[in-house]
């Protein structure tokens, strides 16, 4: 039977006294729920034991006592739960990464040449050029990449060493401060390996560490919502789009009201079961809306968390919610008729100046028509997106106007239809920056969560459903016209891969996801489609 307290032991084949200490129950869940890494050596599933290395028992009784304090310290470290490091914790902790180093090799330093691959090694990392880390893209992640996969490794087992959970702010400075050290530990040992062992003044650099100070209170446990503005205010998130915040933030304040405000970490997958069938049951939410709502929106959130270690896993993942397909009562394009209907409505419209509702009446759905653009992408477009290659106009689909699906440019050529109808004179005429509404003239919140562009977008659709566009079966007519442009393409003879290039649709092969089009070979495609067959068996002028 082991004791809950510490004693000293022997075991079969050593004469070594050890140090054995049952773990307490509440550090066996806190082990439990974190990555394997935070299980020191030594660490059971059940029982610490550790060698004192020596068979006299006075000594041991002095390794023992050593020992046990190290333990007791590494509880209390585990039981704080996720902490942020001081600058001088950081770059202690770093010093013992360099003293395993510099100290542990530096009797037989081996060679100079060893010591400069090293230091190459490392500059490659800060540059992104190490490893996996080189094939992304943005220097950024390449570099953040690189040193992750150079340096996270000896991170994470000086953190389990210490028993330190650590915010993912704090993880990244001691990655930087690791790489540092790795660098001077580098620079001694190769001057060692000269033959020059003179007293080392780098290490006089680090603070000895002596584990953090503790507040002797237990850190504040995050809530949900308290998980969720973590999440939000992450740097990884920084690109998400307002409205995509504000609905996840809904749907945490909808789960910690339903829950009474639990612990982030200890929401199980039974807690979960029983809000998601609330919403179904209680408060009528469609299965597609509880599904593609409310469990993305948490499962996005925990996994999140997951990976940075604030919760042991993600207990949505389990769960499965049926949604049976929505009955299908019409074909999702425009059919001829409506496509004449609308082109109609459109040239009705007298030719009028950018920026007003108007001009996006009579444009948006006439180019989306010709280009299979998403609306919201149409609607966004700026004066500088309109540009010329050797005498071929063409549009620029970019996330720099505003919101665009997988955030990558395309360039999509303008239809000869669409210059003779006086597209080009329009833009000509147009004042830089956005065409279809003035961001001078909103009074709009600057934290408004839905972009003039959407609002544009959205007045158009309901503009063409009281015009032309009244079949009731007919959801989403601008959407429609992507379908339409679609549809078209392909009996036009258009091969799939124009068509996906053309309109921003997912790569369906893997070799259409390498190389590009230029915009002549574009061109030759978008004029396949016939004007009359477009706008439905008859042009109008």
């Amino acid at each position: 039977m082991v004791l809950r307290m510490a004693r000293p032991t022997t075991r079969t084949g050593t004469r070594n006294v050890q140090f054995q200490r049952r773990i307490p129950a509440d550090i066996k869940k806190t082990l439990r729920d974190l990555p394997a890494l935070y299980r020191p050596a030594g660490w059971g599933k059940d029982v610490i034991t550790i060698s004192t290395r020596t068979a006299d028992t006075r000594k041991a009784r002095t390794e023992f006592a050593r020992i046990s304090a190290e333990v007791e310290d590494r509880f209390t470290r585990l039981r704080e739960g996720v902490r942020t490091l001081t600058q001088k914790e950081t770059v202690a902790l770093a010093g013992t990464v360099y003293r395993a180093w510099s100290d542990t090799l530096e009797d037989n330093p081996r060679s100079p040449e060893l010591w400069d691959r090293v230091l190459a090694e490392n500059v490659k990392a800060r540059a992104g050029k190490f490893g996996r880390g080189s094939l992304l893209i943005g220097v950024e992640a390449q570099r953040k990449a690189s040193m992750e996969e150079r340096f996270g490794a000896m991170v994470d087992a000086t953190l389990s060493r210490e028993c330190l959970i650590v915010d993912e702010a704090s993880r990244q400075r001691l990655i930087e401060e690791v790489a540092l050290a790795l660098d001077q530990a580098a620079l001694k040992l190769r001057q060692n390996a000269k033959g020059d062992f003179r007293a080392d003044e780098t290490a006089l650099r680090f603070p000895a560490w002596s584990g953090p100070k503790s507040t002797g209170e237990p850190t504040r446990k995050l809530g949900l919502v308290q998980l969720f503005d973590q999440w939000a205010k992450h740097p990884e998130q920084k690109e998400q789009a307002p409205k995509t915040v504000s609905r996840y933030r809904g749907v945490f304040e909808a789960l910690e009201t339903f829950l009474k405000g639990p612990e982030a970490s200890k929401v199980t997958i039974e807690d979960l079961r029983r809000f998601t069938d609330a919403l179904m049951v209680e408060r009528k939410i469609a299965p597609r809306t509880v599904r593609d709502v409310y469990k993305a929106a948490i499962s996005s959130v925990f996994n999140w968390a997951v990976g940075k270690a604030i919760v042991p896993g993600n207990p949505i993942a389990g769960i499965v919610i049926k949604v049976k397909k929505s009955l299908a009562l019409r074909q999702s394009g425009l059919t001829d008729p409506e496509a004449f209907s609308l082109v109609s409505s459109c040239l009705d419209i007298p030719e009028t100046k950018a920026k007003c509702l108007a001009a996006a009446q009579r444009w948006c759905p006439l180019i989306c028509l010709y280009t299979g653009a998403r609306i919201g992408e149409v609607t966004q477009l700026r004066k500088e997106d309109f540009r010329q290659n050797n005498k071929i106009s063409f549009l620029r689909i970019t996330p720099e106007a505003g919101s665009v699906k997988d955030r990558e440019y395309r360039d999509v050529p303008i239809h000869p239809r669409l210059v003779s109808l006086g597209l080009l004179g329009f833009i000509h005429d147009a004042s830089a920056g956005p065409l279809f509404f003035d961001p001078k003239a909103s009074r709009r919140s600057a934290t408004a969560k839905t972009s003039q562009a959407e609002l544009v977008a959205k007045s158009v659709s309901e503009w063409s459903k009281q015009t032309c566009l009244k079949d009731p079966l007919l959801v989403r007519p601008m959407h429609g016209l992507r379908h339409r442009f679609m549809t078209l393409a392909r009996n036009a003879g258009v091969d799939p891969q124009y068509i996906e290039v053309i309109t921003g649709h997912a790569s369906s092969t893997q070799n259409s996801r390498y190389g590009s089009f230029d915009i002549e070979t574009l061109m030759r495609e978008m004029q396949r489609l016939n004007a009359e067959t477009v706008e439905g068996k008859k042009q109008n002028t």
